[in-house]
């Protein structure tokens, strides 16, 4: 099997919410934006680290959302502890 060649498709920068939250800011290179998270409510070893968030207009037309289902992935603790005005999007 042929191995595949991997492709730059953005750049992240750490940064840190007012309230002590760090997580990474994306640029994606068709201009839209997201940021990562440290998963803080993980219960099994099997579940992921991070959350991976996106603006959902940007994500539904890259078609990421097929199997979305909202509220799902973050909890509602999760989001209140992030400070809106520190996500570009």
């Amino acid at each position: 099997m042929e191995k595949k060649k991997s492709a730059k498709i953005g750049a992240g920068w750490i940064k840190e919410s007012a309230n002590g939250l760090k997580y990474i800011s994306v640029k994606y290179n068709n201009g839209s934006y997201g940021a990562i998270f440290r998963k803080t409510d993980k219960k099994a070893e099997n579940m992921p680290d991070y959350d991976i968030l996106m603006d959902e207009d940007a994500a539904e037309a890259l078609g990421l959302l097929s199997d979305y289902k909202p509220n799902s992935i973050v909890s509602k603790e999760e989001i209140n502890k992030v400070n809106i005005d520190d996500i570009p999007f």
